[in-house]
């Protein structure tokens, strides 16, 4: 089947640097199911117990993407920690029909207040069918926290969040689009109310329905008796 987000939920918080534990509201993951993380932090954040980190973009903020696919056992509940109790904002979305990670990458723009993310087009994708998603991290607000986060194109977005206010306010969106590939992405951004740090995260997800592989073709031969048989 084609990939498809089936749950998702977010989480803001400043409590982290003993672990802030982000319950899924769907339970725990199925087989196979894939639980992407987006954070965006004042601060840096660890790579949670069975996630695998990439993209990454730390600098005046730190922002990641932490993905899992679920062999069975998995909890219901991750752990996120953070370099300090500082603002962060969380979305987790669950994809079922996923196989594996494809194209990753990131832009940032530092100290410039804007409202948009910056420029960035991702490397072609291996696959048609492949789910997309880009996540705009945002940080350090001049003046009101950003708001009506509107994802361009053919993105959807999942949800939008803010933690804290001020310099050392976050906030996140992510955006997704089904098919996507085999031609690169330009995912954009914009909202209201400027930030200072702008962030874009990319990450695809190829299908499983490609990766599952065709029968062999069938070879026939006839035997003594003149029949036909496999």
């Amino acid at each position: 089947m084609a990939p498809a987000v089936s749950a998702s939920q977010a989480y803001a918080f400043a409590d982290g640097s003993g672990g802030h534990a982000c319950a899924f509201s769907a339970g725990a993951p199925s087989v196979n199911d894939f639980d992407v993380l987006f954070v965006n932090s004042d601060t840096t954040v660890a790579t949670p117990s069975g996630f695998t980190a990439g993209p990454t973009a730390v600098t005046d903020q730190g922002a990641y993407v932490f993905r899992r696919k679920a062999v069975g056992g998995e909890s219901d509940t991750v752990t996120v920690t953070t370099g300090g109790n500082f603002n962060a904002h969380v979305i987790w979305a669950r994809i079922a029909g996923a196989n594996a990670a494809d194209v990753t990458g990131s832009a940032q723009v530092n100290g410039v207040a804007g409202t948009a993310t910056p420029a960035f087009t991702s490397s072609a994708l291996s696959e048609t069918g492949e789910i997309a998603f880009a996540f705009a991290a945002l940080h350090s607000f001049p003046a009101s926290v950003p708001d009506t986060l509107t994802w361009a194109g053919s993105y959807t977005g999942i949800t939008s969040g803010t933690q804290g206010t001020g310099s050392s306010g976050v906030a996140a969106s992510v955006g997704y689009k089904v098919p996507a590939g085999t031609a690169a992405e330009s995912p954009s951004c914009t909202w209201n109310n400027s930030a200072n740090d702008r962030y874009v995260l990319f990450i695809s997800l190829t299908s499983s329905a490609a990766a599952t592989p065709s029968l062999p073709p069938r070879r026939w031969r006839r035997n003594p008796a003149g029949l036909l048989a496999r």
